[in-house]
């Protein structure tokens, strides 16, 4: 089974942030686990099971 790839707007969605916080976020080395396709302006991506991970240490550190 394929590994689903999340785009910039889902990771948004899932975390419930703007797309511009997620790129800021990326900027910073907030987001492990996220990366970009190609050179500075391609599209950040994400592995939704490394959103997960992200998603659940936040959620127990509350």
């Amino acid at each position: 089974m394929a590994e689903k790839i999340l785009t910039r707007k889902a990771i948004a969605y899932e975390l419930g942030v703007s797309e511009r916080t997620v790129s800021r976020h990326f900027k910073e080395g907030r987001l492990p686990g996220a990366f970009k396709l190609g050179g500075g302006t391609s599209p950040i991506r994400m592995r939704e099971a490394d959103l997960k991970k992200i998603s659940s240490d936040s959620r127990s550190k509350r």
